[in-house]
């Protein structure tokens, strides 16, 4: 198999855990196939947010959860794991059923101050995207 970034260097056999596979000569990631979620954890199922929608990448069970992070920029190798906006959002989720079996000013606090971080993260992206950087590793 050869790296799409090496023009045919030959890549090392080497997996990340999210399914993607990994340069052994320039160390660039892509995933195993586009589109493919990864296999998910055994005994663990798709987390159903509080809004009914489900995000690939991050699975429960009974006793933990699992996020299978992005592993590179998305526009050089697609979706393949979840956001850091998407574990800010899972533990909103997780404070708010707290909040609402326990109410208290603290759990309020947080789900606030949880808000404002998926604020400041959208700011974030909508300059890297007015900079035409969002996606890439350019700053």
């Amino acid at each position: 198999m050869n790296c799409p970034k090496c023009s045919g260097v030959r890549i090392s056999t080497e997996r990340r855990p999210n399914g993607n596979h990994v340069c052994g000569s320039c160390g660039h990631a892509w995933p195993n196939q586009a589109g493919k979620e990864p296999m998910r954890p055994e005994g663990q199922r798709a987390y159903p947010f509080l809004s009914g929608e489900y995000k690939p990448y991050i699975y429960i069970n009974d006793e933990s959860v699992t996020f299978v992070g992005q592993g590179g920029p998305i526009k050089e190798v697609g979706v393949n794991g979840c956001q850091i906006d998407d574990i800010i959002e899972f533990a909103k989720d997780v404070i708010t059923v707290f909040n609402q079996r326990f109410p208290c000013r603290e759990n309020s606090m947080i789900i606030t101050k949880l808000d404002e971080a998926l604020l400041w993260s959208m700011k974030r992206k909508l300059d890297r995207d007015k900079r035409g950087v969002e996606g890439t590793s350019n700053k």
